[in-house]
């Protein structure tokens, strides 16, 4: 279990505790776009990251991202927009990460935040849109320093 802690002037923003998990179907780690669509599923708020295989560092984020349902009944629930149906940026997002892993043989997959924290409610949009932009904030820092050493590095594809 992973936390995120936010100190400023000696007072707690925040300190949630999480993990991140990959979304997967019979055991095969998928990428959102390759995961079945159903509207039988209740909707699910959701904040989840792509992950990729760079040589030489191991597993590097190259998105972080919301939406308010992963794979329920909303229209444009997660995997639908994915599948193409809806959604420039993230169609711009999957061919980007989809050509890295040809081009480099390599792999990777969505995972989706679980907080273990009482009283998070990523129902609320604008507190799923913060926490989404602090991830992405981590995750950028994280991403420099993991991939300053590389020649060929992914690129992180959150607009900043």
């Amino acid at each position: 279990m992973d936390s995120l802690n936010i100190k400023i002037n000696n007072e707690t923003l925040i300190n949630y505790k999480f993990e991140w998990v990959p979304l997967n179907e019979g055991n095969r780690n998928l990428f959102i776009w390759q995961y079945h669509q159903t509207k039988n599923l209740p909707n699910r708020a959701t904040i989840y990251r792509h992950v990729v295989h760079c040589k030489g560092v191991g597993m590097v984020t190259l998105y972080v991202g919301e939406g308010a349902s992963l794979n329920g009944p909303y229209k444009y629930n997660l995997v639908y927009q994915y599948n193409g149906q809806h959604g420039e940026t993230r169609m711009n997002v999957k061919k980007y990460i989809n050509n890295y892993i040809r081009r480099k043989k390599s792999n990777g997959w969505t995972e989706i935040l679980n907080i273990n924290t009482k009283g998070i409610n990523l129902e609320d949009k604008k507190f799923r849109k913060a926490l989404e932009s602090t991830f992405i904030a981590v995750y950028f820092f994280q991403y420099q320093k993991l991939t300053s050493s590389l020649d060929d590095a992914p690129l992180f594809q959150n607009k900043l």
